[in-house]
């Protein structure tokens, strides 16, 4: 999909630089980033919001503001999403088995080859 395609199919939040996308998740308009990641790299890293400018200097003041602002507005809503999507991907770590070299690399240093 062109970009000017998932804007014009992007549903509005009341947050000039913030919709959601065909799925329903919370994006930055006309960009590629979601919601979600952005916000938890800014809490997991103890960022200011110029902090978070200077690591991602393609968005706008106004873009990071907005974001800042919908997650402020929403923090409860969207710390639930994170412990979902955290939960989520330890399930899929604990579910999925490890790769045929790490099993060997486990059995070796268990042998006290490594």
């Amino acid at each position: 999909m062109l970009q000017a395609d998932a804007d014009m199919a992007a549903t509005s939040t009341g947050y000039q630089h913030i919709s959601l996308d065909a799925d329903g998740v919370p994006v930055i308009a006309g960009t590629g980033y979601k919601v979600a990641p952005l916000i938890e790299q800014f809490k997991a890293r103890n960022w200011s919001a110029e902090e978070l400018r200077a690591h991602y200097p393609d968005l706008t003041p106004a873009q990071l503001h907005s974001l800042l602002a919908y997650y402020y507005d929403r923090a409860g809503e969207l710390e639930e999403d994170l412990q979902r999507r955290a939960a989520a991907v330890e399930a899929a770590r604990h579910n999925t088995p490890a790769p045929a070299i790490v099993e060997r690399l486990r059995a070796a240093r268990r042998a006290g080859a490594v």
